[in-house]
């Protein structure tokens, strides 16, 4: 195991926090159309995939045993 993996493995609460609040900020300064881009493309992905869900349920075939 290198010192490095052990490093990682070992991180305080304090340092994580700081790492995930330095990734925030970093998502804060992207440029809005980025944003918009990445908002719009969450709302398509979740969109469609209700509406396939809704689909495969109406559409479905009756459940038939063979046993």
């Amino acid at each position: 195991m290198s010192s490095q993996e052990v490093t990682e493995e070992t991180r305080t609460y304090r340092e994580v926090l700081e790492i995930e609040l330095r990734s925030a900020l970093r998502e804060f300064e992207r440029p809005t159309f980025g944003l918009f881009l990445s908002a719009f493309a969450a709302g398509l992905n979740v969109s469609f995939g209700a509406l396939f869900m809704e689909w495969r349920l109406r559409f479905r075939r009756p459940f038939r045993r063979n046993w």
